[in-house]
């Protein structure tokens, strides 16, 4: 049991149980998981594959009945689930069928090569950034379906998958948006709207089930395909084709001196020569390793060297001098598959084929449970326990575990157009970001600081106010980022409210200190219009944040509640207020 438990632990699980989930289409799970790496064959001892992506990317020259699959992602998930979508319609053809039914996969990014009049179906998965907000790549398609009166989409049938975190206040807000356009510009939804809440793939499998069930009697007239891949350009420096940068600084911002206290390293890259452009409010994309340790364990369990050949998912970044095809096993384990993440369908599937009652039961229990070459990064360091072994979160332990020095990385920018700055720097900035929520307002304070000085000998010029509300633990743990703060609140760039939450007995929070200047806040928002921004936990942080804010907008303004709540949507409709959070 000792055995099972530890295997269990390492998602060895997995490999515990090869040759039964063998047996299982690979369509069914996400390309980048390792339960679609373990049935698509695992490691073999020599030759190459296709890979997904040049299986996906088909130009059709004989007739067929068309349809299109669209996506927008930030980080990928929307990707998977469409190049799912397309094996499962693909797999539905006989291989004597006349007119085949030939699937073609876009990025929304690239809607500027369809022809709408020739598209009788399409199928939408796209996900929502943020607090409502399109994934970067879909933002110009999103625009043009709002804005344009597109009337040869009138008629056609789609179905729209939603992908968001319900523990945002506009979840799936994108998806929705596209539906109803499609419907007012005369669509015929014959899947009906769905949404998936963090990457529920029992959500995911229904939807795909149920598309392919209506595509098995849907009437799709034949034709030629003008969809041409080759028209395709994936840009520099991207999601695909990260660019490999070099860590040149390390260092701890927290004193940790027992198991309560947060651990957060402060990261320098040299991103010389990647020509990546970015603004304040933007994230990057790190792609991390796994621990070397549990790749071991893994090819341990597998009987394998880690010498063996592997294929890589489709979702596999690509940098220069990336070789083609198999890749060596504990190589493709280590940089390419997703060794965290066991999805429950998985975990069902074990648990009804194994014979032995008691780890049966352990499964059951877990089935409830500014220099423009350098980019900084904030990142609090996740560890914890689960039945009692130790877990790590793989992007944060990279970075402070494994990631050396010198060592290099793979990264690029993930825009963020809904939390940024003014354009006009003499408006007022309030800054609330609590513990590494601090992260984008660095970039914000540092840009107003570069101005101040070269602006100081120009009296005409009015910067507008700069406040931040940071909040942490203690004092002299935890406050990141301090003596930089410091130094910007002695220089009159920033006006600098700190909670230290565990420094007296009683606990005081962002939100105390936002009540406690609520006539300063009410009157920044109203008089002066200032932006407003909250970055960090959205759970607890931002929620508690949002309602001081209305306290203070019923109270300082005379308003009821609705209508104070009527404000605060007003400021985020018009974008002086933006929330960049997500769940901790």
């Amino acid at each position: 049991m000792d055995m099972f438990l530890l295997v269990l632990g390492l998602i060895g699980i997995i490999f515990y149980f090869y040759k039964l989930v063998t047996e299982y289409s690979p369509s069914e799970f996400e390309e980048s998981s390792i339960e679609s790496f373990l049935i698509s064959g695992g490691p073999t001892k020599s030759g190459q594959v296709t890979s997904q992506d040049d299986r996906n990317r088909k130009d059709y020259i004989d007739e067929g009945r068309q349809l299109l699959i669209l996506y927008g992602t930030e980080y990928g998930c929307s990707e998977e689930v469409a190049r799912l979508l397309y094996d499962k319609i693909d797999a539905l053809n006989d291989k004597d069928e006349e007119y085949p039914l030939q699937p073609r996969l876009l990025n929304v990014r690239d809607f500027k090569l369809i022809d709408w009049t020739h598209e009788q179906i399409c199928f939408v998965v796209i996900s929502t950034s943020g607090d409502g907000v399109p994934p970067t790549d879909a933002i110009d398609f999103y625009n043009y379906l709002q804005n344009t009166d597109v009337v040869e989409i009138r008629e056609m049938r789609f179905s729209v998958l939603a992908l968001g975190d319900s523990n945002y206040p506009q979840f799936c807000k994108v998806g929705h948006t596209l539906h109803e356009r499609l419907v007012t510009l005369g669509g015929e939804c014959v899947v009906s709207l769905t949404d998936v809440d963090m990457e529920d793939w029992t959500v995911i499998k229904s939807w795909l089930d149920r598309v392919t069930a209506y595509l098995t009697t849907a009437h799709i007239n034949p034709s030629v395909d003008y969809i041409r891949h080759g028209d395709i350009t994936e840009d520099n420096c991207s999601r695909k084709t990260p660019f490999v940068a070099t860590l040149k600084v390390k260092r701890q911002l927290t004193v940790v001196e027992t198991p309560m206290d947060k651990e957060t390293v402060h990261c320098e890259f040299d991103v010389t020569g990647s020509e990546l452009t970015w603004l304040p409010g933007d994230a990057v994309g790190i792609y991390p390793e796994n621990n070397r340790a549990e790749v071991c364990c893994l090819v341990l369990a597998m009987k394998c060297t880690g010498n063996e050949l592997g294929p890589l998912p489709a979702s596999a970044y690509k940098t220069q001098g990336t070789p083609a095809g198999d890749q060596c096993l504990s190589s493709v384990l280590q940089k390419y598959y997703d060794l965290k993440s066991v999805k429950p369908d998985l975990l069902l599937t074990l648990k009804d084929h194994l014979g032995n009652s008691q780890e049966a039961g352990k499964l059951e229990l877990l089935l409830r449970d500014e220099d423009k070459n350098t980019i900084c990064v904030t990142a609090a360091v996740v560890r914890y326990e689960t039945l009692g072994r130790p877990r790590t979160g793989v992007t944060t332990t990279y970075l402070q575990d494994r990631l050396e020095v010198g060592g290099h990385c793979p990264m690029f920018i993930s825009h963020n157009p809904g939390f940024q700055p003014p354009a006009c720097r003499s408006i007022p900035i309030i800054m609330i970001g609590p513990g590494t929520g601090i992260a984008p307002f660095i970039a914000f304070i540092q840009e107003r600081a570069i101005e101040k000085v070269s602006k100081s000998s120009d009296e005409s010029f009015g910067s507008g106010r700069t406040l931040l509300y940071f909040g942490c633990r203690h004092r002299d743990r935890d406050y990141l980022h301090r003596e930089h703060l410091e130094a910007w609140s002695s220089s009159g760039v920033l006006e600098l409210r700190v909670a230290f939450s565990r420094d007296q007995a009683h606990k005081v929070y962002v939100q105390h200190l936002l009540h406690d200047d609520g006539a300063q806040i009410w009157a920044l928002l109203e008089k002066e219009k200032a932006h407003l921004y909250v970055c960090g936990d959205a759970k607890h942080m931002a929620h508690d944040v949002h309602t001081t804010l209305l306290d203070i907008v019923q109270g300082q303004g005379h308003m009821t509640r609705e209508e104070a709540e009527m404000y605060l949507t007003d400021l985020e409709a018009s974008e002086q207020y933006q929330k960049d959070v997500w769940v901790v």
